[in-house]
């Protein structure tokens, strides 16, 4: 007999928090949800099967008789009863999104308000809402749509029977519209400029003139929000760094108004751009730096509250080349906790390498590196540990202190020639590293023309390591 476990009703239970679970039973448990015994009965078998849900514990024979007893089987008594849970679950999931959904719901009430005559608390509420709508936050995309959408409402309230009122009213809606429409317009070209940068794929981007157009009206100048989105697009076509500075001091002056999602969506498109201003090595690093240090500090780059390893690494990677020791050893004390649990040995070790390297205390750090020696079999960590242990072998080398440098070399080489994984263009900057990084062993110890290596090195396109490359010789 077949089971349950990849029905619609199971994959929404699983949706359910824990929390969420004990809630839905009070739910069901009111007789203005539910009146129905085999029902609370379905539910309650279920819920004890949560959050396994193990297959035979779900056949269908067997829920049946915890819910009807020695009543013969009926599959469509079941599939009936079934349907009329999952109905309850999607209203209770409905309510329980409502209750977050502030704004969504103090509209519905206006709504309801509206539809049964209540004109005389209509208005009230209707002022309440928007002051609802201004307090503590920016004015975004919602914003403007529960602006335009409340003053829709007032349109037919019986105070509102002037032709100056709705005049008004009219202009009040006219630019909450169009503020909706061009922050969200901003937004989705934003994403498509983005798609075309990334995939190098032509984006139709309908209207493009007429939008900026309509963002650069004086009118908009006060929307906070709808400059940066401007500013945003205005990066794409001119990556240039006053505008670049612009964007990323308007951010930081409205992060605490800004919604989660607009934060990180500015967040990223800033970090994106930064590689497209032209500037210095030095100065690029720096950039990045920065907006690292903003988005672990006002916690953007969090996924399922845990700093994600490649933007934890990248931060480390960075404060090295940067010389910010002390900032970097604070960092592993303080961040390594918030990463995945999977992940906090292996960075952690990684995270002390660098700073060991940035100390100049080259053989602690590949002391350091011997421990995360298995996680080579990643990619994405192999491609950090190599190079970090061949610049630290090469150190020493250099002072006559150690001779490794050749046998790490090789491994290196063959790692990124032999493994499917990586890219051909992360192949092509590691292997010119490593051609580049024997040159410089070789000229430990003979006399070579370091203009003519100088100018190969800064020639030499992909490459990961260039400004050490340069520093050595």
């Amino acid at each position: 007999m077949d089971s349950l476990q990849n029905s619609k009703l199971i994959h929404y239970f699983q949706a359910l928090k824990k929390n969420e679970l004990a809630r839905f039973a009070k739910f069901l448990n009111s007789p203005y949800h539910n009146n129905s015994e085999n029902i609370t009965r379905l539910f309650d078998y279920l819920r004890r099967q949560y959050p396994d849900f193990e297959t035979h514990k779900l056949e269908r024979g067997k829920v049946y008789k915890k819910v009807f007893g020695k009543q013969v089987y009926d599959y469509k008594t079941l599939e009936n009863h079934q349907s009329r849970l999952m109905v309850l679950l999607q209203r209770f999931m409905t309510l329980e999104e409502l209750n977050v959904r502030t704004q969504d719901r103090e509209l519905l009430e206006l709504k309801m308000l509206h539809t049964r005559g209540l004109d005389r608390y209509f208005e009230g509420e209707v002022q309440k809402f928007k002051g609802h709508l201004a307090k503590g936050r920016l004015r975004n995309a919602e914003f403007h749509l529960g602006q335009y959408e409340s003053s829709d409402m007032l349109l037919f309230h019986p105070r509102i029977d002037t032709t100056k009122s709705k005049v008004e009213l009219h202009n009040k809606m006219a630019y909450s519209l169009d503020a909706f429409y061009l922050i969200n317009s901003l937004k989705i070209r934003g994403e498509q400029l983005m798609a075309q940068r990334d995939l190098t794929v032509k984006i139709d981007l309908n209207f493009k003139d007429e939008i900026e157009k309509m963002a650069d009206n004086p009118l908009f100048e006060k929307e906070p929000l709808l400059q940066m989105y401007r500013l945003n697009l205005q990066l794409f076509y001119t990556p240039d760094y006053s505008i670049y500075q612009e964007l990323k001091a308007l951010l930081l002056a409205h992060l605490g108004a800004l919604t989660f999602s607009d934060k990180e969506t500015l967040y990223s498109y800033l970090l994106a751009h930064t590689g497209h201003l032209g500037l210095s090595q030095s100065a690029n690093w720096r950039a990045y730096f920065e907006l690292y240090k903003i988005g672990f500090q006002e916690n953007i780059l969090l996924s399922n509250e845990k700093i994600l390893a490649p933007h934890f690494l990248n931060a480390v990677v960075l404060a090295v080349e940067l010389k910010e020791i002390n900032w970097l050893a604070n960092f592993l004390k303080s961040e390594v906790p918030r990463l995945a649990e999977e992940d906090q040995e292996k960075c952690n070790c990684l995270g002390k390498a660098y700073h060991a390297y940035a100390k100049g205390d080259f053989e602690a750090c590949i002391q350091v590196l011997y421990q995360v020696e298995a996680y080579k079999r990643d990619p994405y960590f192999a491609l950090r540990v190599f190079p970090l242990e061949l610049r630290a072998n090469f150190e020493l080398a250099a002072k006559f202190q150690g001779d490794e440098f050749l046998s790490i070399w090789k491994r290196y080489r063959n790692y990124i020639l032999d493994n499917k994984e990586i890219s051909q263009q992360r192949i092509a900057a590691n292997y010119n590293f490593l051609t580049i990084s024997k040159k410089l062993y070789k000229a430990i110890y003979k006399t070579i023309d370091k203009e003519k290596l100088q100018n190969e090195i800064i020639n030499l396109e992909p490459m990961i390591g260039k400004a050490w490359c340069l520093e050595k010789l």
